[in-house]
């Protein structure tokens, strides 16, 4: 988030995870329908409690990491790591497809 509002969105933190809870279907429900149907709304449910933070990854990734280094993607040929530069891409890709405001 942090990367986020330093390239110039204008972002608010929520503290209480109910209240972010309820303010992200609220603005799920209000999308247009097709942008709706392409959401995590069916999924909600599983975001009623927040998870503990772990380190790594909850599910095994032996397999599609294999898999991204024998594609050999991106300029490391592995897994990009997160970075403000590749937050930054994302956040102008969402702009251009009208996602995304600044």
């Amino acid at each position: 988030m942090d990367w986020m509002i330093e390239s110039g969105l204008r972002l608010q933190r929520i503290d209480d995870y109910a209240d972010w809870l309820g303010r992200f279907e609220i603005a799920l429900r209000a999308l247009p329908e097709k942008q709706r149907q392409q959401t995590v709304l069916p999924l909600l449910s599983a975001y009623a409690k927040p998870e503990k933070p772990v380190r790594g990854a909850i599910a095994p990734t032996e397999v599609f990491h294999a898999a991204v280094r024998a594609a050999k993607v991106g300029p490391e040929k592995d897994i990009p790591h997160i970075t403000a530069s590749l937050i930054d891409k994302y956040v102008s890709d969402l702009q251009r497809l009208g996602l995304l405001r600044r």
